[in-house]
């Protein structure tokens, strides 16, 4: 796939997606800018397989260079729910 994002031509090959719901998909993809041949870690929102009609929300494009501290940041953000969360469920065993 092939788009204009932020003014700037991407190529897009996917990697992999995650279901998160019924309507929606986390998307993996790797964004290479078709100029300069920068290669980019892309993650979106993309509609699931019930969803009422097809759509892709805006994603992140995160450098090479910044995917440590991005995984970093997403598991302390994760940890971080679990622990704001876990009085909302009957069963915390589900959020581990």
């Amino acid at each position: 796939m092939r788009g204009n994002y932020f003014g700037e031509n991407y190529s897009f090959k996917s990697i992999g997606k995650i279901p998160v719901s019924v309507h929606a998909d986390a998307c993996f993809q790797l964004a290479t800018n078709t100029i300069t041949s920068e290669e980019f870690f892309f993650v979106q929102e993309q509609a699931g397989k019930l969803a009422g009609r097809p759509y892709r929300k805006q994603g992140l494009i995160i450098p090479p260079p910044s995917i440590p501290y991005y995984k970093k940041k997403q598991e302390e953000c994760i940890k971080q729910f679990y622990a704001m969360a876990k009085g909302s469920y009957g069963n915390s065993e589900d959020l581990e």
